[in-house]
């Protein structure tokens, strides 16, 4: 599905109606409308005219929305309100995001001491408390006698000497004092994009009350106007990322800190803002648990239930989060995480993605989502359909199985081309040039994510989330979790991990604590099961994940430390030497007394292993666990090949009841020959291929043991070309292996004939093969005849648009020619060539070569399809004859071309009229423009049929 962009409300029924279809012809299944910032003012000359939000005319249109999606059987997904995060004009600034300032001074005792306060804040702003704390020769506060002098939860005439307006006379014992005033103040933050009527502040997120406003006045009131129209309207709400700068206070939080932690934050306040000794890290932890709480409880849970009540689910990106982002997730009835900047490569996200699927398989959310291509090229107009498919992949790669574009812009014919965009997205709409070849795309990624939906996955190791070490880390400011932990956790260990063979979820300790259960060394939470979990460089953890930890191992699990620090400690101020000494005593039952580095140690059942490095951990975990995916061969077996092989090619597994599948991509511009060893046991493969739908059920594949421990495993031979993904599904079978090693690489037709094997696929080339059937016989053959390639030479007569270009005796960007600068459009390449012969069993395909960016082919008017990726090879089936042949290739490029030759938009008038509410991040010249257009070489290339009998 796909995020749709209206900019203004300036919106018509015909082209909403226009747009729609377009949409559904591309493959696209539903929309998320997400209504923002104008890009042009009224202009009733060229029909354009803004509609405010909440306005009649702008029901009208939703109305129309409602009802064309369910004519198209689109699913119709709406953005709760305007922009983000969630907020608008119906939020007074007492319920807006706040954040918490402190004022400070010294002063030396004894002696009197005065400050009055009234001209340091505003009316909006609240005094929460104020304190006085000895200072230490080392400068550091003294929290252990700081003294309480007012506090709001208490009321006035807390302590004399403080009238709410400040210091009055205030007696000051001995030595030298900090003193410190709270100050509870809005964070100013308005709605980021807001479209006309939904300005305003962001809402305080740790406030419920805040939170029922913005539910009833952006959702009941949009429901109630569309009932009679459908009853919901919606499949789902939607809630973009928390990107709430700075809040870090909410008005009720020293009552909600002492009722949930057992003890008043108010003396300790200063260790948010400065290094206060011992305490500070457990301070620090207990106040983010209380925000954590808070958001949860006050915004993601109310968001949940207000949409499952009126019959919708919730799709929330958590990320942002000042909390546990795993809960939010959890609290979702969809979660979503995000693809932003580049992600068209073979990598781990912990911030975006996998924080998002890990909640998805432990909290047990069959559908885990993603906003997809935000930024994959800077600035606008840089994306291709290659880098949206390999980026799509890596999504899946992490854990996701639905994809939402983000995005695609509402933009009618009168504003020409490339029309409306919005300034961080790919652009994927219709007037985007290879609009005519994202069908293709649309069909692979509905089919992946289909299977992707089924079962669960199997990702066989946990990783611990250091929840408390951030907490414990950071103080007052507003903290970004998912930045945090991925910064805590680290990416490059995780990522080897992956390239390694191995899949993993993230585990927090809510799960560990509320449902993780153990049994026969698995630890499970929710469709989770992990045989091995890894436990990051931590100095701080609750007893009650240790306590989970500790029962696994002594169940037959295994616990690897790594990079392990010897004074952990239990995280929070109350009870904490006797909760720390259950938690040094769990330690040492799980590592003994003095454990040694790098070598497994019984542990009950179960074995625990303590490192220095996640490194030596990875090392070493494949004595506790075989690889899921394991490369055994690459190419030529050249350590370079391999290499190659592990930095690009990932999988993912799911298992739905007794069958597995494992899809399987090649991020990269590389031909992969691959040998792949599945610790499945003896199971029949099948190769799926998404794309097309097609089905090869007659692998080359072997069944075998592991010497180490006797564990069948299957292993199966793959070839994959530039940017190729395919499933392989393992099922029960009761035949095995017919053909288990060759280097005749592709497709191979296997069937049995009688007591005769019979395979039939395509060679390349002239040379000797060979192929090893099930029993271990080695059959070799020589196939002779196969034709050298045909290079298609020109010359070549080339059409750009109305102009007509020299003929081109040789290929060169269109960038490079006159007719071609700044062009940006679909240019056509013909030209013909005499065959004397088509050879004997020859199947030929045509070889574009390079091509910027996608092409489409028609040999003697018949049409061969399109190349929008990888290797731009395409059969020639039939079309191909003896005598003279026509090849027409139809080539697209970017807007990029086009767009940096125009000037800078001049949004003056817009700015005057409606303020500036829209990024111009992606209006930058870029670095360097790609070339354009077919840059071949181009060539025939040969295929001989060949039957080879056993």
């Amino acid at each position: 599905m796909t995020r749709w962009w209206w900019f203004g409300g300036a919106a018509t029924p015909e082209e909403i109606t226009r747009e729609l279809t377009l949409m559904s012809e591309s493959g696209l299944r539903g929309v998320e409308l997400q209504p923002v910032y104008p890009l042009e003012v009224d202009d009733p000359k060229r029909g354009i005219r803004n509609i405010p939000y909440f306005s009649s005319e702008w029901y009208e249109l939703l109305r129309h929305t409602v009802q064309e999606t369910r004519r198209l059987g689109m699913q119709f997904d709406l953005t709760l309100g305007s922009g983000w995060p969630y907020g608008g004009p119906f939020i007074p600034v007492e319920l807006a995001a706040r954040r918490a300032r402190a004022l400070i001074q010294e002063t030396a005792g004894p002696g009197h001491f005065s400050w009055r306060l009234a001209h340091e804040f505003t009316e909006d702003e609240n005094i929460v408390a104020a304190l006085a704390v000895p200072v230490l020769p080392s400068g550091q506060p003294d929290l252990q006698h700081s003294r309480v002098v007012w506090d709001q939860t208490r009321g006035p005439g807390t302590s004399a000497g403080f009238s709410g307006m400040g210091f009055d006379n205030w007696d000051v014992p001995p030595g030298l004092w900090r003193l410190t005033v709270v100050i509870d103040c809005p964070t100013g933050q308005q709605v980021k994009r807001p479209t006309l009527g939904m300005e305003g502040y962001v809402l305080d997120h740790f406030n419920r009350q805040a939170m029922d406003l913005f539910l009833a006045a952006a959702g009941d009131q949009v429901l109630n106007e569309l009932k009679t129209t459908a009853d919901p309207p919606f499949h789902s709400v939607f809630c973009d990322s928390l990107e709430v700068y700075g809040a870090d206070w909410t008005p009720n939080l020293l009552r909600e800190f002492e009722r949930r932690r057992g003890y008043a934050l108010t003396p300790y306040l200063p260790a948010l803002w400065e290094e206060a000794g011992p305490l500070t890290p457990h301070i620090r932890y207990d106040y983010h648990l209380t925000l954590s709480d808070l958001i949860l409880e006050n915004f993601f849970a109310p968001l949940a239930d207000w949409s499952q009540k009126r019959g919708m689910t919730a799709r929330i990106q958590a990320h942002g989060a000042m909390g546990d982002v795993m809960q939010g997730y959890a609290l979702a009835h969809i979660p979503e995480g995000e693809h932003i900047e580049g992600g068209d490569r073979y990598t781990v996200d912990i911030q975006h993605r996998r924080l998002a699927s890990s909640a998805g398989h432990i909290y047990r959310k069959p559908v885990i989502s993603a906003e997809s291509y935000s930024w994959l090229r800077f600035p606008l107009f840089m994306v291709t359909l290659e880098m949206m498919k390999a980026a799509s992949d890596a999504q899946f790669l992490d854990g996701i199985n639905q994809i939402v574009n983000q995005g695609y812009s509402y933009s009618p014919p009168q504003v020409g081309q490339p029309g409306w965009t919005f300034y961080a997205s790919t652009v994927v709409n219709h007037n985007n040039i290879w609009w005519r070849h994202y069908h293709y795309l649309t069909q692979y990624i509905q089919r992946v994510c289909t299977l992707l939906q089924q079962g669960v996955a199997v990702n066989p190791v946990g990783v611990y989330v250091p929840l408390a070490d951030v907490y414990a880390k950071f103080g007052i400011g507003g903290l970004n979790m998912d930045v945090e932990i991925e910064r805590q956790l680290g990416v490059q260990w995780l990522l080897e991990l992956r390239r390694s063979g191995y899949d993993f979820d993230l585990i927090n300790d809510d799960a560990l604590a509320r449902f993780a259960s153990v049994e026969a060394g698995i630890l499970r939470a929710g469709t989770g099961a992990y045989r091995v979990v890894i436990v990051p460089d931590v100095q701080f953890m609750p007893t009650e994940s240790l306590e989970v930890l500790l029962r696994f191992a002594q169940n037959g699990g295994c616990v690897m430390f790594a990079g392990w620090h010897y004074t952990v400690t239990a995280p929070g101020l109350k009870d904490n030497s006797t909760r720390s000494a259950r938690v040094k005593s769990i330690l040492t039952t799980l590592r003994g007394t003095a454990p040694g580095l790098d070598r497994f140690e019984p542990c009950g059942k179960g074995e625990v292993l303590v490192s220095d490095h996640p490194s030596r951990v990875l090392a070493a975990l494949p004595t506790a666990l075989p690889p899921d995916f394991e490369i055994l061969q690459a190419g030529d077996s050249s350590d370079e090949s391999m290499q190659r092989a592990r930095e690009n090619v990932g999988f993912l597994h799911r298992r739905v009841d007794e069958t597995d599948l494992y899809f399987i991509s090649n991020i990269s511009s590389f031909l992969q020959d691959l040998r792949v060893r599945f610790p499945l046991g003896h199971k029949q493969p099948q190769r799926w291929n998404p794309e097309s739908g097609e089905l090869d059920d007659t692998l080359v594949f072997s069944h075998s043991e592991l010497a180490s421990s006797n564990l069948p495993v299957t292993e199966v031979q793959l070839r994959l070309a530039s940017y190729e993904s395919c499933l392989v599904v393992f099922s029960a079978g009761e035949n095995g292996p017919i053909i288990t090693h060759s280097d005749w690489r592709g497709r191979l037709k296997i069937e049995k004939a009688g007591e005769r094997v019979r395979v039939t696929g395509l060679i390349p080339k002239a040379g000797e093969y060979f192929l090893v059937d099930g029993g271990g016989k080695t059959h070799r053959f020589n196939v002779k005849d196969v034709p050298q390639p045909i290079p298609l030479n020109g010359p070549w007569r080339l059409t750009l648009g109305e102009k007509i270009v020299p003929e081109l005796a040789q290929f060169r960007s269109w960038n490079d020619l006159p007719e071609g600068k700044d062009y940006s459009g679909w240019g056509v390449y013909e030209t013909d060539f005499e065959l004397t012969t088509l050879g004997e069993q020859i199947e030929w395909a045509l070889d574009l070569g390079t091509v910027h960016e996608t092409a489409e082919v028609v040999l003697n008017e018949i049409n061969l399809g399109a190349a929008w990726k990888g290797s731009r090879n395409l059969p020639c089936g039939k079309a191909l004859k003896v005598g003279t042949n026509h090849l027409k290739v139809e080539v697209g490029n970017l807007w990029i071309h086009h767009v940096q030759s125009l000037p800078k938009p001049d949004r003056k008038v817009l700015a005057e009229t409606y303020g500036i509410r829209w990024g111009t991040y992606g209006e930058v010249k870029p670095a360097s423009i790609p070339p354009s257009g077919l840059l071949g070489p181009v060539q025939l290339l040969p295929r001989k049929q060949w039957v080879a009998t056993l």
